[in-house]
C-alpha cells in the first residue's frame, strides 16, 4: 500500500509540532523539530513492505490546497494524520478534505488528543476510518497488514473505528517493553533538509533512548501517550541508530528525544560513556529535571558531546510546584545550572505562567528567579490545557476553560481564567519575562557568541519585535 503520513497544516500556515506531549508552535528561534513519531511508523511500514511517504506541512509550508493536490497525484491507500488539541479544529477540516478528495483512501488519527477522545472524535467525524490509540507503532503494523489482507480490525488493540456507522473501540494495547524491537525511524521518507538547528543551520535529527514518565505533572500528556513506566533502549541500539544517522544522512547533531533523559543516572552514565567512545566528534541536545542531575553526570553528557540541556523549572513558588503535582526535591534552582556551566554545557530553562494555584505575586517571583540565574537561554509559556492531561481535567471541572474551546489552548497565549488572574494578566508577564530576560547585553552578546552576527541580528529581530509587542499592549 502507498501511505501518507502527515503533520498536517496549520492557520497562518505557522511553524508546529505534534510530536507525543510537545504539540505546540516552534519556539521562539522557530526551530521546527524532526517528525519521528511519523518517521517511526515510516519505518514499520517500509518493514512490511508498504511505501511511506512522510508530508510535514508546517515545515515545508503546504497549506491545505497544495496538500491535497500533492495527495491527488500520490493517491495513497492509507492517510495518517497527527492530531493535536492546540490544532484540533484545523486537523479535523484537513481529515474531511482528504476525505472528500480522495474517497477510497482509508484515514487514520494518531496523537494524544485522538487517543483521549477517540469516541467523540469518530461520532463527530465520519470522515475517519480509525484512531491509533496512544504509542502507535504496534497498532499500526497490525492496522496495515489487516487492511492489506482485508482482515476484521476488530482483531487490532490499541485501535478504535467506524462499525456500522458507530465508534467502537478495541482494548489497550500494552506499552511496547522492549523498545529495541522497533525499527530505526525512517528518515528517508521525509526531507532532512527542513531541519535545521536555528542560526547555525546544521542539519538535525532526533533519536529516542527511552519512552514513559513515573512523574505525574499536572499540565504534561507523557503519561496518557507512553505510559507511567519508563522503558529504556539498549546503549547499542542507541549508539547505532547515531552512527545510522550520521553515515546515512551526513548528521552530526542530535536531540535526545525523551520525557526526561536524565531520569536514570546509571543508564546516563552508560550512555555517554559509550557515546564518548564510539560516536566521538558528534553533538546533542537533552532535557531534564533540576533533580535528577549532578556533576559527574553533567561531565560525562559534555564529554559525549552534549553543548545544551534544558532544564524543566516551570515554576519557583513552592506550592505553585505542589499544586501542579511537580513532587521535586528541594534543590537550590541555581546549583544545577552552575554545575552545567562548569562542565561547559549551555543551559535553557522552561517556565510556565498562569498553573492553578498561580498569583501575581507567585509570577513576579518566578520572573525574578529565573532572571537571577545564569542561564543561557529561556523560555517562557502559559499553562496549556492539553486533553490527556490532568490539568485539562481540573480546568473543565472548574470552568477554568471551556471543555471543547481547543483552539484556545496554547502555550503562548493563556486560555485558563483562573480566579484572581485573568489571561490578560498572564500573557503581560510572559511578554515581560522575553523582554527582560532577553533584552539584557549580557545575554545578547552571549548569544552572538554562539554563531556569529548572524545570531545577534536574527535574535536583535526576535526581541525587538517581543518589545514591540510588549509596549503596544
Amino acid at each position: 500500500m502507498k501511505i501518507a503520513l502527515i503533520n498536517g497544516p496549520i492557520s497562518g500556515n505557522a511553524s508546529f509540532m505534534r510530536e507525543g506531549r510537545c504539540t505546540q508552535r516552534a519556539s521562539i528561534w522557530s526551530t521546527q523539530w524532526p517528525p519521528i513519531t511519523l518517521a517511526y511508523l515510516a519505518a514499520v511500514a517500509l518493514k512490511s513492505g508498504h511505501k511511506p511517504r512522510i508530508f510535514d506541512c508546517p515545515a515545508e509550508v503546504v497549506p491545505l490546497s497544495r496538500l491535497l493536490k500533492i495527495l491527488n497525484g500520490v493517491k495513497p491507500d492509507l492517510c495518517v494524520l497527527a492530531v493535536s488539541t492546540p490544532s484540533i479544529e484545523d486537523d479535523m477540516a484537513t481529515a474531511e478534505n482528504i476525505k472528500e478528495a480522495l474517497p477510497g483512501a482509508r484515514l487514520a488519527l494518531c496523537g494524544v488528543h485522538a487517543s483521549a477522545l477517540d469516541l467523540e472524535l469518530l461520532a463527530e467525524n465520519p470522515c475517519v476510518d480509525f484512531i491509533i490509540r496512544r504509542e502507535p507503532e504496534e497498532t499500526f503494523s497490525e492496522l496495515i497488514e489487516a487492511l492489506r489482507e482485508d482482515a476484521d480490525v476488530s482483531r487490532v488493540n490499541g485501535l478504535s473505528f467506524q462499525a456500522g456507522g458507530k465508534p467502537r473501540r478495541n482494548p489497550d494495547r500494552p506499552f511496547i517493553k522492549n523498545l529495541d524491537r522497533l525499527p530505526f525511524p525512517a528518515w528517508d521518507a521525509a526531507d532532512l533538509n527542513l531541519y535545521r538547528l536555528p542560526f547555525q543551520k546544521q542539519g538535525q535529527l532526533c533519536v529516542a533512548p527511552l519512552r514513559g514518565c513515573r512523574r505525574r505533572c499536572s499540565f504534561c500528556t507523557a503519561g496518557a501517550y507512553y505510559g507511567r513506566s519508563v522503558r529504556f533502549r539498549g546503549v547499542d541500539s542507541v549508539i547505532e541508530e547515531i552512527r545510522t544517522g550520521r553515515r546515512k544522512f551526513g548528521i552530526h547533531d542530535f536531540f535526545m528525544w525523551a520525557d526526561t533523559f536524565t531520569i536514570d543516572k546509571n543508564f546516563v552514565m552508560k550512555l555517554t560513556e559509550a557515546m564518548r567512545l564510539e560516536t566521538p566528534g558528534i553533538r546533542w541536545t537533552a532535557n531534564s529535571r533540576l533533580d535528577t542531575v549532578d556533576e559527574q553526570m553533567l561531565q560525562s553528557m559534555r564529554a559525549a558531546g552534549c553543548w545544551m540541556i534544558s532544564f524543566g523549572m516551570e515554576s519557583t513558588d513552592p506550592a505553585v510546584l505542589s499544586q501542579m503535582g511537580k513532587n521535586q526535591r528541594a534543590v537550590d534552582y541555581n546549583a544545577p545550572v552552575q554545575m552545567a556551566k562548569k562542565a561547559g554545557i549551555k543551559t535553557l530553562g522552561h517556565f510556565i505562567f498562569g498553573l492553578p494555584g498561580e498569583t501575581p505575586e507567585s509570577m513576579q517571583k518566578t520572573l525574578e528567579d529565573a532572571l537571577a540565574m545564569d542561564l543561557d537561554f529561556a523560555q517562557f509559556y502559559t499553562a496549556a490545557p492539553f486533553v490527556g492531561s490532568s490539568l485539562f481535567d481540573e480546568a473543565a471541572k472548574r470552568n477554568y476553560i471551556s471543555k471543547n474551546d481547543f483552539a484556545r489552548v496554547s502555550q503562548s497565549g493563556a486560555s485558563l481564567d483562573l480566579p484572581g488572574l485573568p489571561p490578560k494578566r498572564v500573557d503581560a508577564m510572559r511578554r515581560r519575562a522575553m523582554i527582560r530576560f532577553y533584552w539584557r547585553p549580557a545575554r545578547i552578546f552571549r548569544l552572538a557568541g554562539l554563531a556569529g552576527f548572524g545570531i545577534f541580528r536574527q535574535a536583535a529581530r526576535i526581541i525587538l519585535r517581543r518589545y514591540k509587542e510588549y509596549k503596544s499592549r
